[in-house]
């Protein structure tokens, strides 16, 4: 390996007296020897009067020779979109040849004994697979050893005849980054229990995720700009390493160093469930450079927990309870994070997932927490922002104020303790409070080079978002509307497979998931329109607006700027909430938006331009892993004394069960432990470790594998056509065999049926009929019968990256019932039936003819096409002065009316418009809700609001993509 020059070096350990060195390459290897003092130097917290030099100059190091390698290509980021890309030009060169992760499993003690038994220490696959089993299931260990000991078990002769043999075998497959203990004492002040870190090291855990080769192809080594355009005038964002700040990263960076991002996640959390008050605070940390949709996946697990945080008690007044527990959490922070930051200094030789050598630089790029957390981390008190200097004061102001930095942060708490003794509690947190500052005088990031909470803290979605809206938003639509009427309103919405209903109304329900906050979301515009001033009802649009382009995974110039208007028209418009007085605290309405997440909200743009998309930054995946990490494992462990160190235990054998299961999937196929990237790959993956195996060892099925979305354009469904706009999906066999036209049509209450399949056979468009019905119900067809479905799937693809597909949606069309006397049946869009606008309908029936002397096996061709008969409505809103369709004020959605002919029946009774269509005119469902005016109609239920009512709006929040669809179209 070549290595490069540079003037005489020191060893940042102060206490040792070895050296200089003559390069960087020796003086790693010094402080990283097995044997050398400095292998475990922990950075000491420098005292306040250093604060000023906490901020690491930037590193020059002189050019070196390479080692030739092949490079890692550049992702595709935006498939299907036209895009080009400026790479650093100085990121990421190599430096040699060293093992990944899963080779490094070939060097442990035991490695020879691989060599002939890819299982040892277990016999085989068989008993390996029964020994995962049994470690991964819910049996306890008497129950286990009770298995053990049956008798056609012990028939088996195992390696293994108890659960603590088997648990030895565990603990001596080969080892994932290992967990230490340390105690935490605060001088001079006594807690109720000894304060116990776990941890590992930090940096241990970034070179394993770096070096795990099914990242291979989810990796990006290099900063990017990426454009849309060949002029390069519109920029994209979506990953963090196409965003402005990993550039400014590498600019600091010597060249050829590779900027390995750092992201950290902690939230606290009870494991207990009703009583016992357990409460466990786990951290946890990732590479930015993964993919987005890797990273969001904890299935993926590309997270490490890296400790569990002690949670104290200490025995003073309670005033004092919240500094000293926040001192000892960063405290815990510089522990684990100690070999991290001398990393982001200096670098750290580690290889990548193809086992090439970098020179990794590990700054702190990102921290995932909700709002007081994020306060805890920037050391600010709860009447301050943690990103920027608004206070209490300026949170409902509608515009940003200026970025808190770090610097100016680390400024303060020199300045005051230079007048006042850190440790003088009593006086400290009095003075630090006037500051807004939380009393941390050593916070964790102080000396972490080029850390910035206003840079590593981004808005976080689900609680400034999603969150926000509930507590806020939400609150102010029940006291404009009152509990009794929202909740009838969103009872009587029509409902449909795969959306969360509210039989029971929402007012009464206190606490809610993240799930359930965006199920609202998607409904209250249309739910309150009508029942409030025009005003309130586009305060609320707007913020909903807002909350929805926040969630896009591509932001370009122009959406960015479509976002920062969505808020600017929430606050143009908020007086009305005032106005109606439905912003209220317990006992009296309040004047004013002071609220800490409004304000937080201000720095979306300033954060997607620094640092990509904002879903990265979600504590939806934060939320997983405390399920997955404590709730369960805290579950499992057997009398719940000492359950940090059950966890870790748990934890530990998982790891080393998954990896050995994928080493084992691969070495005993003789199969490389390189996951290179597929060279008909053809953009980022979001299930890396599936893609992998189904390519290289197609019938091993690994367990616990994450499985991507079916991929109903791969299985040959009906318009599976990869340049189709949608695939579908119907069950193999019909819900109904056979019936004939007539019954059907009696069955389903559709008395034009036959005419409109008259029609259809003879090839008479709406537009070519003029839209009147020219067959009858005396049509002579070439069939008689028909087999009838009564739902199908559709599929479409992602607008953001169109080699993606979305989940896909189902479509019912249920025939009258004495339950449902209108039948239930859900709308679509379809394609153009009069030649302008792509048209809405309610599907009605979805079926296939059956033609005479035609084998079954055809039905499903050409010659048998699977057909719908859908009633269509007609667009009844504004229109512009050129004719175009404009959506209704407020609510900025189409207004819709049923589509019926001009005759009625002798009743009186209007005949709605019904057409044959094929299913492929299908593109995408939609929901329509009913225009509800002051009032609801009590004849409206979840079963006649799609039947009753005249007037529907086109609910455009329905769906991410289907809103990100229409976004895309305006802009």
């Amino acid at each position: 390996m070549n290595e490069f020059t540079v003037n005489a070096l020191k060893c940042p350990n102060p206490s040792c007296s070895a050296g200089p060195w003559d390069s960087w390459k020796a003086l790693l290897v010094h402080i990283n020897h097995k044997f050398s003092q400095c292998k475990d130097f922990r950075y000491t917290s420098p005292d306040p009067v250093a604060l000023q030099d906490y901020f690491c100059p930037p590193i020059t190091l002189e050019e070196a020779p390479l080692y030739s390698a092949t490079p890692i290509p550049d992702l595709p980021l935006n498939p299907g979109t036209p895009q080009f890309i400026d790479s650093h030009p100085t990121a990421s060169r190599a430096y040699g040849k060293a093992r990944n992760t899963l080779e490094k499993m070939d060097s442990d003690q035991y490695a020879h004994r691989r060599v002939h038994n890819a299982f040892y220490p277990f016999s085989d696959r068989s008993e390996w697979e029964l020994a995962r089993f049994l470690c991964q299931s819910s049996l306890k260990q008497g129950e286990i050893d009770a298995f053990l000991k049956l008798p056609w078990i012990v028939a088996r002769k195992l390696s293994f005849a108890s659960y603590h043999v088997l648990r030895s075998f565990i603990e001596a497959l080969p080892h994932t980054p290992e967990w230490r203990t340390t105690e935490i004492i605060v001088d001079g002040y006594p807690t109720t229990k000894p304060l116990t870190l776990l941890y590992r090291d930090g940096l241990e855990c970034a070179e394993f995720l770096a070096g795990n080769p099914v990242f291979g192809p989810s990796i990006l080594l290099q900063p990017q700009r990426v454009y849309t355009n060949r002029e390069k005038s519109s920029r994209e964002y979506s990953e963090f390493m196409t965003a402005d700040n990993a550039w400014e990263y590498q600019n600091q960076l010597p060249e050829g160093g590779t900027l390995v991002g750092i992201v950290g996640a902690s939230d606290k959390t009870a494991v207990t469930m009703g009583t016992g008050g357990l409460q466990m605070h786990p951290t946890f940390i990732t590479l930015a450079n993964f993919t987005s949709e890797v990273r969001m996946k904890e299935s993926n697990r590309a997270w490490m927990c890296v400790a569990f945080m002690p949670i104290p008690h200490f025995e003073v007044h309670p005033d004092y309870q919240s500094i000293l527990a926040a001192r000892v959490w960063h405290k815990c922070v510089d522990i684990f994070s100690s070999r991290l930051k001398q990393a982001a200094r200096v670098g750290y030789y580690m290889p990548d997932p193809n086992g090439v050598l970098r020179q990794a630089f590990t700054p702190l790029v990102g921290w995932i927490a909700d709002l007081p957390e994020q306060q805890l981390i920037a050391a600010t008190a709860a009447s301050a922002s943690p990103t920027s200097t608004a206070t209490t004061k300026d949170f409902g102001d509608p515009f940003p104020h200026l970025p808190r930095r770090g610097a100016d942060t680390l400024r303060q708490i020199y300045q005051l303790a230079l007048t006042v003794d850190p440790w003088d509690l009593s006086k400290f947190q009095v003075a630090a409070k006037l500051l807004h500052l939380s009393g941390v005088h050593l916070p964790f990031w102080r000396d972490w080079s080029q850390a910035d909470p206003s840079k590593f803290l981004n808005p976080e979605i689900l609680h400034s978002g999603h969150k926000f809206f509930f507590d806020h938003v939400l609150a102010w639509c029940k006291e404009a509307l009152g509990p009794p009427e929202l909740d009838a309103r969103y009872m009587s919405l029509h409902t449909r497979i795969g959306t969360r209903h509210f039989p029971e109304g929402i007012c009464h329900v206190k606490q809610m998931t993240g799930r359930e906050h965006r199920e609202i979301q998607r409904t209250i515009v249309a739910v309150i329109a009508g029942a409030c001033s025009g005003g309130f009802v586009r305060a609320v649009r707007a913020i909903v607006d807002f909350i929805y382009q926040m969630q896009a995974p591509v932001f370009t110039n122009s959406t960015i700027n479509a976002l920062v208007e969505s808020l600017k028209e929430f606050h143009d418009e908020k007086h009305h909430v005032l106005e109606a007085g439905a912003r209220r605290g317990e006992k009296t309405t309040i004047e004013h938006f002071n609220i800490p997440k409004l304000e937080v909200l201000q720095a979306t743009a300033q954060a997607i331009r620094g640092n990509g998309n904002l879903m990265q930054w979600s504590a939806d995946a934060t939320e997983r892993l405390l399920q997955t990490n404590c709730k369960h494992t805290f579950r499992q462990g057997s009398n719940h004394r000492g359950f940090d160190e059950q966890c870790v235990r748990m934890l530990d054998r998982a790891e080393k069960i998954h990896q050995f299961d994928l080493f084992t999937a691969l070495r005993s196929r003789g199969l490389e432990l390189t996951n290179h990237a597929h060279p008909n790959a053809q953009g980022p993956d979001s299930h890396p470790l599936y893609t992998w195996l189904s390519r290289v060892a197609p019938g091993d099925k690994m367990v616990g594998v994450p499985r991507p979305v079916c991929n109903l354009f791969l299985k040959g469904s009906l318009g599976s056509d990869t340049s189709s706009l949608a695939a579908y999906h119907l069950n193999g066999s019909p819900d109904i065999p056979i019936i004939s036209i007539n019954d059907a049509a009696s069955l389903f209450g559709l008395q034009d049926l036959r005419p409109a399949l008259g029609d259809y056979h003879r090839g008479l468009s709406y537009v070519q009929r003029n839209g009147r019905r020219v067959s009858d119900n005396h049509t002579t067809l070439p069939f008689s019968h028909i087999r009838v479905w009564l739902k199908f799937k559709i599929q479409q693809h992602s607008v953001h990256n169109p080699n993606s597909v979305i989940p896909s949606r189902t479509v019912q069309a249920l025939p009258p019932s004495s339950y449902n006397k209108h039948g239930h049946c859900d709308t679509v869009l379809i394609n153009s039936i009069d030649g302008n606008t792509d048209s809405l309908a309610q599907i009605r029936i979805i079926f296939q003819p059956i033609f005479p002397g035609v084998p079954r096996k055809r039905n499903s061709s050409p010659a048998s096409p699977t057909l719908l008969y859908a009633q269509t409505f007609k667009y009844a809103g504004r229109r512009d002065q050129d004719g175009t369709l404009l959506e209704e004020p407020n609510v900025d959605m189409y207004l819709l009316q049923r589509h019926c002919r001009s005759t009625a029946l002798p009743s009186g009774e209007k005949v709605r418009m019904g057409e044959v269509i094929p299913i492929q005119a299908v593109t995408q469902p939609v929901e329509l809700v009913p225009v509800y005016g002051q009032k609801l109609d009590s004849q409206w239920t979840s079963n006649t609001s799609l039947e009753l009512p005249t007037n529907f709006y086109l609910n455009n929040f329905d769906d991410k993509d289907f809103y990100h669809r229409i976004l895309t179209s305006y802009l």
